[in-house]
């Protein structure tokens, strides 16, 4: 896993010089890969990584069916069936409640645990 950012051009993204998460967690079965990790909502890397909060954001994956060098010096192309991308609301807004499950309506949950947040604006960039 590596933080990257996308470039004016279209073609693979650039490895973030600022790699700001940190991975909690990782597991691979033989139909899942899961990775549990944790960033600051504002990293203060303005030039590439968007300040979280309670807005929907775009989150883009990728992946690939052999894992990649580390070093990510040889990035081929994941092909169409290995990337997707998918409007998620990371933050819950302040006073807003799930509707009601309508059985028409897909839905993805996505559950964060064991997250804090602080109740002042500590973040100095």
């Amino acid at each position: 896993m590596q933080d990257l950012h996308g470039t004016d051009r279209n073609g693979a993204p650039e490895k973030d010089e600022d790699q700001n998460y940190l991975l909690m967690e990782a597991k691979q079965n033989n139909t899942h890969t899961v990775f549990k990790i944790s960033r600051a909502l504002d990293t203060c890397d303005h030039l590439h990584d968007f300040i979280l909060g309670s807005d929907t954001v775009r989150v883009i994956w990728s992946l690939y069916l052999e894992d990649p060098p580390l070093d990510g010096s040889t990035w081929q192309y994941h092909g169409k069936e290995g990337r997707g991308s998918r409007s998620l609301h990371l933050l819950s807004p302040p006073g807003i409640s799930k509707p009601s499950h309508d059985p028409s309506v897909l839905h993805w949950d996505v559950t964060l645990s064991h997250v804090s947040r602080p109740t002042q604006n500590i973040t100095t960039c």
